[in-house]
């Protein structure tokens, strides 16, 4: 009886995982991005130059919305659309796919990514369209494919549209990611943990670690 309790001391000294915590679970590591935004600030986009500019506006840092009001009397089209704008530099060559993710979308509503290219002269050379969601989820356009894969001056909007009563979406994030990673990106859109070396791309990992122990 001795030696086999002595046995259970001695198994239980030697044992390593009992009567010790479990391990903690390691984070993921940060997906590495091109250019990108998170939403963390609102100001970095500016109204597209229409009458029917939208209310632009954050209720937390991560989500930006667009909202089109009740459009006035003798508003000449069957629906209405607008958006927000700013101008970027996209390093094509290594991350080539832009991505945007769409958060919520109210009925009737739709969302979509405008891309320009300008000429010397200021003139739109060039201009792409994402695909267009009347759901929430992601759009995402290969500018990889479509020019050629340089660093690039881009003008980029980002699209709400509906109907004349009213409409209203919300961005969580835009990206461009490499090819490889967009697949990864559709199964955990809600990916928070990313960094970005491009010295124009923004990379609030802080904010995002904050942001997801809430």
């Amino acid at each position: 009886m001795r030696s086999g309790y002595l046995l259970a001391l001695m198994l239980l000294a030697c044992s390593p995982s009992i009567g010790q915590p479990p391990a903690k679970r390691r984070a993921p590591a940060p997906l590495v991005v091109g250019w990108h935004d998170e939403m963390n600030d609102p100001t970095k986009w500016g109204s597209l130059s229409l009458e029917n500019q939208p209310d632009i506006y954050a209720d937390r840092p991560g989500v930006l919305t667009l909202r089109l009001p009740h459009v006035p009397d003798g508003f000449p089209y069957a629906y209405q659309w607008s958006g927000v704008t700013r101008s970027i530099s996209a390093d094509l060559a290594h991350y080539p796919v832009l991505i945007a993710n769409v958060g919520t979308l109210d009925p009737g509503t739709y969302a979509h990514l405008d891309i320009e290219e300008r000429d010397f002269s200021g003139h739109v050379a060039h201009t792409w369209r994402s695909p267009t969601l009347t759901h929430t989820g992601l759009t995402s356009i290969d500018l990889g494919k479509a020019i050629e894969p340089t660093v690039r001056r881009l003008t980029l909007r980002l699209i709400v549209g509906g109907k004349l009563a009213g409409a209203k979406c919300s961005y969580n994030w835009v990206r461009f990611i490499k090819r490889e990673n967009l697949a990864y990106l559709q199964e955990v859109p809600d990916l928070q943990t990313v960094v970005s070396n491009e010295p124009l791309g923004d990379s609030p990992v802080k904010q995002r670690n904050d942001r997801a122990q809430r």
